[in-house]
């Protein structure tokens, strides 16, 4: 996909961005029938997809890196979204817990760090590859499953950004061995809101009080110290307090739940 093609897809109508999700989500089950899957985290994205793709495929498999040290609100939420909707669903567990990977690996950082000198990418996070990718990949390739639709949209990052430029909506992945299909890739976040709400789509809790969710312990987004501080203080000063021990640079200071300075 060129630039162009990306540009107007992204500036397309509202009412033609759901057209669009229906038909790569009914041409992805002609193509892989009962070897689709929905890679799903519960998030709001996520579940936008799995709303669409039960129009098609109500039994469609859904795919959950239950990575456990997700909130209490996504699992529950989880949960009952599975026993509501009756999804089929398949509960994926880490390979190494988010504490191994720690020790081995250090904490998260973003995958585009800022630094004096410039940018440096240190790739995708350990804890996200041993606890997400490739126990969700192990899972896939033992179903037989040839293709997974994900939640992923453009305006969530720069590099989700030029990914999508670059390999489009619908591509082989060939680290991977199957296909990776992004329904709602050139949808806004207003956009994800506004069909959620109009169509009265459950939601997980976790908004009322968070921008983002994902894993409690994750430290390689921006902002994260001040969502941890507010939301669980209590692994936000262990997490402050192995960084320290480890020597990562970020544990200079912690911030009160208010989000203030506080001796540390």
């Amino acid at each position: 996909m060129n630039f162009e093609e990306f540009d107007r897809r992204v500036k397309a109508s509202y009412e033609e961005k759901i057209k669009y999700t229906r038909s790569i989500i009914r041409k992805a089950y002609e193509e892989f029938g009962d070897r689709l899957s929905v890679s799903c985290s519960f998030g709001k994205d996520s579940v936008l997809v799995l709303y669409f793709a039960r129009e098609v495929y109500p039994d469609i498999p859904v795919l959950w890196a239950n990575t456990g040290v997700e909130f209490p609100e996504t699992v529950k939420f989880a949960r009952k979204l599975a026993e509501e909707w009756n999804l089929n669903l398949i509960e994926v567990k880490p390979i190494k817990t988010f504490w191994q990977c720690v020790k081995e690996y250090g904490f998260p950082w973003p995958r585009k760090v800022k630094t004096r000198d410039g940018y440096k990418a240190p790739g995708t996070p350990r804890c996200c590859y041993y606890m997400k990718e490739k126990p969700l990949a192990n899972k896939i390739h033992e179903l037989g499953i040839k293709a997974t639709l994900t939640g992923l949209t453009w305006d969530e990052s720069y590099n989700r950004k030029w990914a999508l430029i670059k390999n489009g909506d619908w591509f082989f992945s060939k680290k991977r061995g199957y296909w990776f299909i992004h329904p709602i890739a050139y949808w806004n976040s207003y956009e994800v809101w506004k069909f959620i709400e109009e169509n009265s789509i459950p939601l997980n809790p976790l908004y009322e009080k968070a921008e983002r969710i994902g894993c409690m312990t994750c430290t390689a987004h921006f902002g994260w110290e001040k969502q941890m501080a507010a939301l669980t203080p209590g692994i936000y000063k262990l997490i402050m307090r192995k960084m320290r021990e480890l020597g990562d640079p970020r544990a200079t200071f912690l911030l009160s739940d208010f989000g203030g300075v506080i001796d540390g």
